[in-house]
């Protein structure tokens, strides 16, 4: 992909995000986020993109001309944060057993 194509995605349904861990804010379903913004950082696309919560769009160029979104394909396994099971939750008493 060329760097001054925009890729966007399009919530399928309302959800909250954060890009710092202090502001939360609204996506509601149907909207649409360039990817690479302020507020859809790389990261908060690929998380919404994994959990199923958006869709990649068609991209557009500098131009405005649109082209068909390639299918989202997760690049390796998703390893989740130490202490935290791949639900994003610590595992119960029974798990440490």
């Amino acid at each position: 992909m060329a760097k001054d194509e925009v890729r966007k995605v399009r919530m399928l349904r309302s959800t909250h995000g954060s890009t710092n861990g202090l502001d939360r804010h609204h996506f509601e379903a149907g909207s649409e986020h360039e990817i690479g913004s302020p507020l859809m950082t790389e990261d908060l696309a690929h998380a919404f993109l994994f959990g199923g919560d958006a869709e990649e769009v068609g991209h557009e160029d500098a131009e405005g001309q649109g082209k068909q979104a390639e299918p989202y394909q997760q690049s390796g396994e998703y390893t989740p944060p130490l202490g935290e099971t791949s639900k994003g939750r610590k595992p119960g008493p029974s798990a440490t057993k």
